[in-house]
């Protein structure tokens, strides 16, 4: 009795007569592909507007097309443009005045930081009857007067926003 699992691979020794088959790549070709530069995919594709090919289409940039309406969040100004600078004394108030509720994070773009900062300070308001609230309201107390003093210098990521763009 024959292996039934043999049976496809019966009479197919070699690979390189068949066309639908690719042959296995040897270590040597793998270790050659390494070193020879590869062409950009992205650079490859047509321009499907019909540009002649001018420029390359790049189908994960996040552009709308010529003559497409802009979503609404942008039409009603709820989404500020990434390449227009915020400011630096709106972030010093921010920082000085509502520093413990991560305004000025949620200001400049950094959500994680902001959330956290938001998060201490309302779970040390709610449990400050247990006295436990009093160490994580104080530690957020610093940690606002750090990123205060941090903003006044324009130190590390508090001179620029989230996006990179500096402080004006």
């Amino acid at each position: 009795m024959t292996n039934p699992y043999n049976s496809f691979d019966q009479g197919r020794d070699d690979y390189s007569n068949d066309e639908q088959t690719p042959r296995p790549q040897s270590y040597a070709e793998y270790q050659e592909s390494l070193n020879s530069p590869q062409p950009n995919p992205r650079q490859q594709l047509a321009d499907p507007r019909g540009q002649g090919g001018q420029q390359a289409y790049d189908p994960f940039q996040q552009q709308p097309m010529a003559g497409a309406p802009a979503p609404y969040a942008q039409q009603s100004g709820l989404i500020r443009n990434p390449g227009q600078p915020k400011s630096w004394v709106a972030t010093v108030l921010l920082t000085a005045f509502l520093g413990t509720w991560g305004a000025h994070n949620f200001y400049l773009g950094y959500r994680n930081r902001a959330v956290t900062q938001l998060v201490m300070t309302l779970v040390g308001y709610l449990t400050a009857i247990f006295l436990v609230g009093f160490v994580l309201l104080g530690a957020v107390a610093i940690w606002a007067f750090v990123d205060f003093v941090r903003v006044l210098l324009r130190s590390g990521e508090y001179g620029v926003d989230a996006d990179g763009v500096p402080l004006t």
